[in-house]
């Protein structure tokens, strides 16, 4: 990130490699079935990324972090609410382009 070289296409295979890690079918589907609309919109949201502060890229370099550990350690309510927050404050950050 610090480099610039994330793209959409890696922050959307972070993302589908949890839905598949899931076992969640359904989230997969529905990934899947929207592949084109969250492609869009992670491409939009790293670009804001890109263009904002350095602590904003840092935020959700560490939201990212935070999604990972809890998968590892294989707490699922934990990876949950971080994901929750994740997306969350993608909204945010999509929305309210001031919030750095």
């Amino acid at each position: 990130l610090a480099r610039g070289q994330v793209s959409a296409e890696a922050d959307l295979a972070f993302h589908a490699s949890i839905a598949e890690a899931s076992g969640n079918d359904f989230y997969l589907g529905v990934l899947e079935s929207i592949h084109e609309s969250i492609n869009g919109f992670m491409r939009l949201t790293l670009s804001l990324t890109r263009t904002g502060s350095r602590q904003r890229a840092q935020r959700v370099v560490d939201e990212h972090a935070t999604i990972l550990d809890a998968i590892r350690e294989q707490d699922s309510e934990r990876a949950r609410v971080a994901m929750q927050f994740h997306l969350g404050q993608a909204r945010h950050r999509l929305v309210d382009r001031e919030r750095d």
